[in-house]
């Protein structure tokens, strides 16, 4: 087994206000100036998928487990499940303290070296970071997906989508716009003496009604009208169906591009329907993620790791039992029958 402790040069440093940008990988940094990475990161749809395969994640039992796997505890499962959504990739620097295995979450790294890699890593402490270098034997970095022109750099279901996040962008910050509006009631209060009567004034009606309007928040605006009367008219924000039309539907499309199903996020859907949608979920997704995650830590903590979902996939029981009596009943053995429908290990 190698010693991590001792394959490594160690060093803390405290970021200073002119090197917080230094720690930005580069796609980030472009983001941040840019000002489109916040809006996306803050996209209700996109921390639905973030929590679900974190919470996933977080349910998993790592089978056979032993001291070296101690440190995969619902935290750090739950952490690299958020990760692979919103970052697609996850960084954690293997350590030994008091004789076990930790898991440190990295905030940013730097991978360098030809065949071999080489990190640098920087960890997040309340007085500052503390910057490593190791090889990459020494770190848990698991990876969503990657280009075969940079594979040292995990890539998110998001990035496969831009154009839908994009349009997802295009979307909120129109119906951001529509509800920034001024909003309230204006009152007609029939006709008024005219601004400026006795004195010569340099103000119109119009530009004081503009500036009311302006700063109106809900309020009552009473305004001038020859034709007498005092109708209440409410005016606000009044967004068309089609931008709350196309911010569902993107919604949806960025729930499918992180591989769940819109209809179990879909309240009209039957029991039945949700069933099957998070059967998907399970099977299709967090499944073979997991056993990504899962071959980096076998690589990694030189131990084979496996995951059980048994606490999830519990709710897939009587569909799974229904495939074991079709497989049986078509004359396939009991046991591969309990294999392949996922009754048994």
């Amino acid at each position: 087994m190698r010693v991590w402790p001792f394959s490594r040069v160690e060093k803390r440093s405290d970021a200073g206000a002119t090197e917080w940008w230094q720690r930005f990988p580069y796609p980030e940094l472009e983001a941040y100036l840019t000002g489109g990475q916040w809006l996306t990161d803050a996209l209700a749809s996109i921390e639905t998928a973030a929590g679900l395969w974190a919470r996933c994640f977080a349910t998993a039992q790592v089978a056979n487990p032993s001291r070296r796997t101690a440190a995969l505890d619902a935290d750090v499962l739950a952490t690299i499940g958020r990760a692979l959504v919103r970052r697609g990739e996850s960084l954690h620097l293997i350590e030994v303290r008091n004789g076990r295995i930790q898991l440190a979450e990295a905030c940013a790294w730097e991978v360098a070296g030809e065949v071999d890699w080489h990190y640098r890593i920087d960890i997040a402490q309340p007085r500052g970071l503390r910057t490593v270098a190791v090889g990459a034997e020494s770190v848990l970095h698991c990876r969503y997906a990657w280009s075969p022109d940079c594979p040292w750099r995990g890539l998110s279901p998001l990035h496969f989508a831009r154009a839908t996040k994009n349009l997802a962008e295009v979307a909120e910050k129109q119906l951001r716009g529509e509800f920034a509006a001024p909003y309230g009631s204006v009152m007609n209060v029939g006709p008024q003496p005219q601004l400026g009567a006795g004195g010569p004034t340099t103000k119109t009606q119009a530009d004081d009604l503009r500036d009311s309007v302006r700063k109106m928040a809900g309020g009552v605006l009473l305004v001038n009208n020859d034709q007498g009367g005092n109708p209440v008219q409410r005016f606000g924000p009044n967004p068309p169906a089609s931008i709350a039309e196309l911010r569902a539907a993107v919604n949806d499309a960025i729930l499918s591009a992180c591989g769940i199903p819109p209809n179990l996020q879909t309240k009209q859907v039957a029991g039945n329907a949700a069933r099957e949608a998070l059967r998907q979920l399970l099977h299709t997704t967090i499944a073979p993620a997991a056993k990504q995650v899962a071959a980096e830590c076998s690589r990694k903590l030189e131990v084979p790791v496996a995951f059980d979902f048994g606490q999830l996939f519990a709710s897939d029981v009587t569909g799974r039992s229904r495939a074991y009596a079709g497989l049986v009943g078509a004359g396939m053995d009991g046991a591969k029958a309990e294999r392949i429908a996922g009754l048994s290990a």
